[in-house]
């Protein structure tokens, strides 16, 4: 009886499962896929989700700089890609010529940090209403994943709302837009748009809140007037007309809002 030989090909194996990747936009990766047992067959990178092919064994197909593949000369090829970005994101798949053909999959998560919009830059440097009146700030942020958009006033003050019936006071206000209604003018100041998500840094965009008022007249002899010099500073003038010698004496100025009250004297006096 005749024996008969039968010989085994060993087939190509993967021998570790391609990794998925996070890592922000701008930094470097890499895919590593190792296989055993290749012989004559070969090694392919895929962008999965479009179909392109990247790279054949140890040749970039790709019309893309920021490509690259690598050999050790053993089991080990790696796929790598600098200064990813967004649209980098997806799967790859390390793909092995045989018939079936084998493959593994590795999915690449590009995150972004916060940026806000250059909308309104114009008017970012001076949003104005007249005292009663009404003032919109809108602060629009992109990012991956997408930021939360809140916003705070510069010097800790409470951001303040105002109704027919009542005032609600907020430290925070989340949302892309704030509306200041029935504004005063403690309401003046920078209030600040801030963007964030898991990802660092932490953007701000600065606001300048302006509120108009008229000039107070007090009766015909006496006028009060008040002219803002800034958002911090305001300058207020007594002005008396037809002096007599009765008007003659000490003037008291007094400036007070919600957090404290200070005053100042002047006194006038007959240069005669």
């Amino acid at each position: 009886m005749g024996h008969y030989q039968t010989s085994s090909v060993v087939m190509p194996e993967f021998y570790a499962p391609l990794e998925n990747l996070t890592a922000t936009q701008g930094r470097d990766v890499q895919f590593t896929c190792v296989v055993n047992h290749l012989g004559e067959y070969r090694v392919a990178w895929i962008k999965s989700d479009s179909k392109a092919i990247l790279a054949i064994h140890n040749r970039l197909v790709a019309h893309n700089p920021r490509l690259s593949v690598t050999h050790n000369g053993h089991n080990t090829w790696k796929l790598h890609v600098s200064n990813i970005q967004k649209n980098d994101s997806g799967s790859y798949m390390c793909q092995i010529n045989t018939d079936p053909m084998r493959w593994q999959l590795g999915y690449l998560n590009v995150t972004v940090p916060p940026d806000i919009l250059n909308e309104d830059d114009i008017l970012s440097d001076g949003y104005q209403a007249l005292e009663g009146g009404t003032i919109q700030l809108r602060c629009r942020a992109t990012g991956e994943p997408e930021p939360e958009v809140s916003w705070k006033r510069e010097d800790s003050k409470p951001i303040v709302f105002r109704t027919d019936k009542q005032i609600e006071l907020r430290e925070v206000v989340v949302g892309e837009n704030l509306t200041l209604s029935k504004v005063n003018r403690s309401d003046m100041g920078i209030y600040l748009c801030l963007a964030r998500s898991s990802v660092p840094p932490i953007m701000s965009k600065r606001f300048t809140v302006k509120v108009n008022y008229e000039p107070i007249m007090q009766n015909a002899k006496v006028h009060i007037a008040e002219t803002i010099i800034n958002e911090f500073t305001t300058e207020m003038s007594l002005i008396i007309k037809t002096l007599e010698k009765k008007d003659f004496g000490e003037y008291t100025c007094i400036s007070e809002n919600t957090i404290g009250r200070t005053e100042g004297k002047i006194r006038l006096s007959d240069a005669m």
